[in-house]
C-alpha cells in the first residue's frame, strides 16, 4: 500500500514540474519562478555535485564570432570528452588551466583559451545532451575585493589596477599613483565615463559578459557557485563526473583540495575580512556596479554587509596580499 502512494506521489510531482514548465513556456515566468526550476533541476551528471543544474536549450545558440569575454581566459570545450568550462579571472581560472592544460598540449600550467577553441567543437558539445557544460560564478563583492587585493595591493606597478594607467586615472588618483584603496577603486569605477573598466580586464568585467553568459546560461548544465570552502569538493566532484579526475595533479600535487570540512569556520574567515573592506554604503555601489551578475545570476545581498565596517576602505599600501588572498580564494 506504501508503495501505490509513494508511485502516486512521484507522478504527480512529474506532473506538475511539466505543467510548469510548459506554463512558462507559453505565458513566460517571472524570475523568482525561474529561480526555482533552476534550483529543482536535476542532471544525472552532475546530480551529487552541489550544483545548479537548469534545464538547458535544446539548440544553443551558434558559436560563429563568438566573444569570450577576456583575452586569455573563455570557453573550453573538448570534444573527445565531452566537457565545456567557462573559465573567468578570479574564479579559479588558474586552477582550472592548470587542470585542463594536458588536454591541448600545454607546455606550462597558463595558456591562452581562445586560441583553443573552435565554434564546432563547441557545438558538438552543446548539442550533446549527455555532456558536463559548466561554468562557477562568484558573489561580485568577493571577486572584486579578490581583483583588488591581487593587482593594486600586491604590487605598486602592476597595471592591472586600472586607475593606475596614468591616462585612465582621473584627478583622484594624481597625488599616489602607486598607492590605490579600494575605495579610491570604487569611485573610479563609478566616474570612468561610459563603463571602461568593464571593457579593459577580465578580472574586472562583469561575470555574465564572459563566455556570453549573459545570453547563453540556460544552455550550461552545472553552475557552481564559488566560495573558499566548497570550490575544491564541487570541483572535484565535477571531474570525476567528467571522468577527468586524473587531471587533478599538478607538479606532484592536487590542484582542488577539499577544504568543505571547515566551511563554517572558513566562511567566517572570509566574512570578518570582507567586513573590513567594506562598508554598507561602498559595497551598495559595488553591487550596483555589477548589477548585470546580481540579476542573472541572482545572488542576494550577504547577510554580513549590516555588520560591515569598512576600516580597510581607505587603506593604502603596497604589500604582500598572498595571506589574505589566500582567505578568499585558497
Amino acid at each position: 500500500m506504501w508503495l501505490f502512494a509513494l508511485l502516486c506521489c512521484l507522478l504527480q510531482l512529474c506532473y506538475l514540474s511539466e505543467l510548469t514548465e510548459r506554463s512558462c513556456q507559453s505565458e513566460g515566468c517571472e524570475e523568482s519562478d525561474r529561480s526555482t526550476m533552476l534550483q529543482l533541476a536535476s542532471a544525472p551528471a552532475v546530480r551529487d555535485c552541489n550544483m545548479i543544474v537548469p534545464t538547458p536549450q535544446k539548440t544553443p545558440l551558434s558559436f560563429e564570432n563568438f566573444m569570450h569575454g577576456s583575452e586569455y581566459q573563455g570557453l573550453f570545450a573538448n570534444s573527445e570528452h565531452q566537457f565545456a568550462m567557462c573559465m573567468i579571472e578570479k574564479n579559479a581560472c588558474s586552477s582550472w588551466n592548470k587542470v585542463l592544460a594536458p588536454l591541448v598540449g600545454a607546455i606550462g600550467p597558463y595558456w591562452n583559451v581562445p586560441d583553443h577553441f573552435t565554434a564546432d567543437t563547441a557545438e558538438s558539445v552543446f548539442r550533446n545532451p549527455k555532456s558536463i557544460r559548466a561554468v562557477f560564478v562568484r558573489d561580485p563583492l568577493e571577486r572584486f575585493l579578490s581583483g583588488f587585493l591581487d593587482k593594486c595591493v600586491g604590487s605598486c606597478d602592476n597595471t592591472y589596477c586600472l586607475p593606475r594607467i596614468p591616462y585612465l586615472a582621473g584627478k583622484q588618483m594624481e597625488n599616489h599613483p602607486g598607492t590605490v584603496s579600494l575605495m579610491e577603486f570604487i569611485d573610479w569605477m563609478e566616474q570612468e565615463p561610459e563603463q571602461l573598466h568593464l571593457l579593459l580586464d577580465g578580472h574586472f568585467r562583469p561575470q555574465s559578459s564572459h563566455c556570453e553568459l549573459d545570453k547563453r546560461l540556460n544552455e550550461y548544465n552545472a553552475i557552481g557557485i564559488m566560495t573558499a570552502p566548497t570550490l575544491g569538493r564541487d570541483a572535484i566532484c565535477l571531474l570525476q563526473k567528467a571522468g577527468l579526475q586524473s587531471l587533478n595533479e599538478y607538479a606532484d600535487s592536487s590542484i582542488f583540495d577539499d577544504f568543505s570540512a571547515n566551511e563554517t569556520a572558513m566562511n567566517q574567515e572570509a566574512q570578518t575580512l570582507l567586513k573590513q573592506y567594506y562598508t554598507p554604503e561602498a559595497a551598495q555601489k559595488v553591487m550596483k556596479l555589477y548589477e548585470a551578475d546580481y540579476r542573472l545570476f541572482e545572488f542576494q545581498q550577504p547577510s554580513w554587509l549590516q555588520a560591515a565596517t569598512g576600516e580597510r576602505l581607505q587603506t593604502q599600501t603596497c604589500e604582500d596580499p598572498s595571506g589574505l588572498l589566500q582567505i578568499l580564494d585558497r
